[in-house]
């Protein structure tokens, strides 16, 4: 496993940053529309890359374990897509910032911080606006947590 260096890109399917103890890195997208911000012990995939026929940037991460927090802009491009996968989750975004959490049973927390978020689980797609959180589960989640 190689050490992350500052410059170091994520550019292909595949790519991934684990962050270690005490490491919290900050990956920049690379047409300046946001930020993702890690926690340690955070995973970060690159799931898809592509440029839609606009030409905005479609941009699929994934999230197997650990915490992440976006902030985007609000895309040039009809076409642009940033979404995130968890293991129980995909969530949609554009002019927001909001976290992620992924606990090692797959339970996502996702909470929005300003704008929106949509997110889908289990066939059920729900709007998150600001100021609210989501939890999802693999199997239903207990009532109380």
């Amino acid at each position: 496993m190689q050490r992350a260096a500052v410059g170091d890109r994520l550019q292909a399917v595949g790519d991934r940053l684990n962050s270690g103890n005490h490491s919290t890195p900050t990956l920049f997208m690379d047409t300046g529309v946001g930020t993702v911000e890690m926690s340690e012990k955070t995973t970060l995939r690159v799931r898809q890359l592509d440029i839609a026929t606009d030409n905005g940037r479609i941009t699929r991460l994934e999230v197997p374990t650990g915490n992440v927090r976006l902030q985007v802009r609000p895309f040039t491009n009809k076409g642009s897509q940033l979404e995130i996968q968890t293991p129980v989750s995909l969530s949609g975004v554009r002019d927001t910032e909001f976290g992620i959490a992924v606990q090692p049973n797959g339970k996502t927390g996702l909470a929005v911080l300003e704008g929106s978020v949509v997110t889908a689980a289990q066939d059920q797609a729900v709007g998150v606006a600001q100021g609210l959180q989501n939890l999802r589960c693999r199997e239903k989640c207990p009532q109380h947590l």
